[in-house]
C-alpha cells in the first residue's frame, strides 16, 4: 500500500505519540539522577492483624460497638501498638 507522501510526517508524529504514551520515550523534563532510593521500612502489620482491625472498624460502623471493640482490643494487645489502643 502506498502512502501519499504528505502523510509520512503525519505517521511519524503518530509514532512519536504513541511511543511516549507507551514509555518508550524519556520523559521530557524529568532529571535522571543516580542518587539510591530510600530505603523504605516496612510495616510490621500482618495479615490477620490487618483483617481483625478492618473487621473490628466494620462492627463499630455497623452499630456493634461490644463486638467491634472486643477485635480491636484484641488486635492492639497482639500488636503492643499504643496507636491501636487509643484508637
Amino acid at each position: 500500500m502506498k502512502l501519499p507522501l504528505f502523510s509520512a510526517p503525519i505517521q511519524a508524529w503518530r509514532l512519536v505519540l504513541l511511543l511516549s504514551i507507551a514509555g518508550g520515550w524519556p520523559a521530557w523534563g524529568h532529571a535522571q539522577t543516580d542518587d539510591a532510593p530510600e530505603k523504605v521500612e516496612n510495616s510490621a502489620l500482618t495479615g490477620e492483624l490487618l483483617y481483625e482491625i478492618l473487621l473490628g472498624e466494620l462492627n463499630l460502623r455497623q452499630g456493634e460497638p461490644g463486638a467491634g471493640f472486643s477485635l480491636l482490643l484484641d488486635a492492639a494487645r497482639r500488636s503492643n501498638d499504643t496507636q491501636l489502643y487509643s484508637r
